[in-house]
Formats: structure tokens, C-alpha cells, sequence
């Protein structure tokens, strides 16, 4: 967590001992009581930025979506957020880049999918996971609403869609796990669970998006920055080509998880938050 001159990094309650809305609501107070007490902490609460990478970018933009909904005399809104290879939806796992990269990359899909199913109170049972991994956990119904929308593949760039291998799955299908969707359906169409799900988003902050090409979850930061300029929100978008989810990890001393790209993206994103905060 970002602000003008001051790093804070904010403690919260973790899956799998915590489900949502554990995490989301440790953050979010995190977030109202220093923008609400600015001069108590010495920094400008108008001139705050949300970090966070992967699951804790989804934390970072389902926060800056809820504090947009507050009265700005109250809470001041977030200045910006920047989301680093964000995981940002849990209703399909069959996006292009859950089809190209699910085996052959790490973390692949199945860490993503436990990981699904602990924050959203399930035990990744391997029936739970297949069903997850099929796109059971959703009705026929929500398959074909507007949320199917909000994941068209047509708001990718074309680039991405040229090389998209076909879906096996139909998404008209009857079939789903009835049991599975009545326990997560609901939290799953949540926005503060799946930001990329939001209704509104205009009154979103300034955004910074890092995806990875060869990444399951390339495409929840490609989808969100297509609808958020589409609700005329600033966006700047990174798309790292030849690097997977974890090439920003920190430099170790024993140079494991050390890419040379990674300290040129950390100095743009740097720039980033100096030149719009």
C-alpha cells in the first residue's frame, strides 16, 4: 500500500484459516482509517495509492471499488491503484489464457483453483476442483447473463484472440454441480469477490495493470482494462511478453526467482505512482 511518501504495508487475515469477507474487511478498514486520519499519520489521504500483486491486487481493486462508493467528504477516494498480475474474478476458468498456459506454466490453474476455494469457504476436494475447473460451480443461467459479458473474449486484443485456442466447454450446457453453485454462486458474482464482475466502475481510480503473457490469469487484468476504459477510467496497461505470475518476486540471495526484467518493470511502476500521485 502506497502514499505519497510513506510505505504501508497492511496485515490482514489469510485463506484458508479466513474466507471472504475476512481479508477484504481487515483491508478495507485498514484503508477508510488512514484515509479518514490523515493528519494523524502526516500524509495527504487525497495523494493515496492500493498496491497489490496477484491475490492481493484482487484485495487492492475490490478495496478501491468499495471506498469509490463512499461520500468523498468523508473518505477520500484512492488516487490510484496499481495492480500487479491481478487475480480478478473466480466465475470462468476457461479464458485464453487458462487454456494456453494451465499445464505448462506455474502456478497453473490448480493452485489458482484452491485457492479459489478457500477464500470462498470450500475444501478443494478433487470433486469441488474439477467442478471449478469445468465452470460448474455457476448455473446455466449466470453462464448466458450479463457477467458472461463482462468476460467476452471479444474485449481482448486481437493479438491475444489470433492465438486463442478454441473452448472445449459449452457454455449452454444444462450441466453444472447444483450443490457447489448454491454454497459460492452468490459470492462469486460479488464484485468485492470478482472486481472484474462490478456493475459500475467509473467511478473507479486512475489504474496501473502488469500482466504476464504466460500466465492463467493474463486475461483478468487484459478484461479489466478493456472495461474499465470503457467506463472512461485511466488506464495504463504492462503486458510482459516471455514471463510467468512470479517473474517480480524480490531478488533472493540465492538469485532464485530473479528475473532481469523484473527490475525494469519495478522502476516503470515506480514512475508510474511518482508521476500520478
Amino acid at each position: 500500500w502506497f502514499t505519497y511518501n510513506s510505505l504501508l504495508l497492511s496485515r490482514y487475515r489469510q485463506s484458508p484459516e479466513f474466507s471472504f469477507p475476512v481479508p477484504f474487511d481487515d483491508c478495507l478498514r485498514v484503508t477508510q482509517h488512514i484515509l479518514q486520519n490523515g493528519l494523524k499519520y502526516k500524509i495527504d489521504s487525497h495523494r493515496v495509492a492500493l498496491l497489490g500483486d496477484s491475490t492481493g491486487a484482487n484485495l487492492a481493486a475490490a478495496v478501491a471499488l468499495r471506498i469509490s462508493e463512499e461520500d468523498p467528504g468523508f473518505t477520500p477516494h484512492v488516487r490510484l491503484q496499481v495492480l500487479l498480475q491481478p487475480v480478478l474474478q473466480a466465475f470462468t476458468f476457461d479464458t485464453p489464457s487458462y487454456r494456453l498456459y494451465s499445464d505448462n506454466t506455474f502456478p497453473g490453474r490448480s493452485p489458482i483453483l484452491k485457492f479459489w476455494c478457500y477464500y470462498l469457504g470450500i475444501q478443494p476436494t478433487q470433486d469441488v476442483v474439477s467442478s471449478f475447473q469445468k465452470n460448474d460451480h455457476v448455473s446455466p443461467s449466470l453462464r448466458t447473463s450479463i457477467y458472461s459479458h463482462y468476460l467476452s473474449e471479444s474485449q481482448l486484443p486481437e493479438s491475444v484472440r489470433e492465438k486463442s485456442p478454441a473452448s472445449s466447454l459449452d457454455r449452454y450446457s444444462n450441466q453444472y454441480d447444483q450443490n457447489l453453485a448454491l454454497k459460492v454462486e452468490s459470492k462469486v458474482i460479488d464484485p468485492f469477490v470478482s472486481p472484474l464482475l462490478a456493475d459500475v466502475l467509473n467511478a473507479s481510480p486512475p489504474t496501473y495493470i502488469l500482466v504476464a503473457e504466460a500466465d492463467v490469469v493474463r486475461d483478468d487484468g487484459l478484461l479489466y482494462a478493456s472495461r474499465l476504459r470503457a467506463a472512461n477510467v485511466s488506464v495504463e496497461l504492462k503486458h510482459v511478453h516471455n514471463q510467468s505470475h512470479f517473474f517480480l518476486a524480490p531478488k533472493l540471495p540465492s538469485g532464485v526467482l530473479t528475473f532481469t526484467s523484473a527490475d525494469e518493470t519495478w522502476r516503470e511502476i515506480y514512475q508510474f505512482i511518482s508521476k500520478n500521485l
